[in-house]
């Protein structure tokens, strides 16, 4: 992925995680091992603590929506 934009992250104290909504563009499908790696470098977390949720294209663009927490 070539550059991502965070759009809303909260904090969930109910159950001690961060829930994000980011926005990667890439000319290829984000598949969910690479998004966790990069959500991991980005938030300097281990990759093993981030849970990919969703993953969603629209036909034509080079942006998609990642659910993660």
């Amino acid at each position: 992925m070539e550059n991502i934009n965070i759009l809303e992250e909260k904090e969930n104290p109910l159950y001690n995680r961060k829930e994000i909504k980011i926005i990667g563009k890439s000319k290829i499908n984000p598949n969910k091992i690479d998004s966790e790696k990069l959500i991991s470098e980005k938030f300097s977390k281990p990759v093993e603590n981030i849970v990919i949720k969703k993953i969603k294209g629209k036909f034509g663009r080079d942006t998609f929506l990642i659910t993660a927490n």
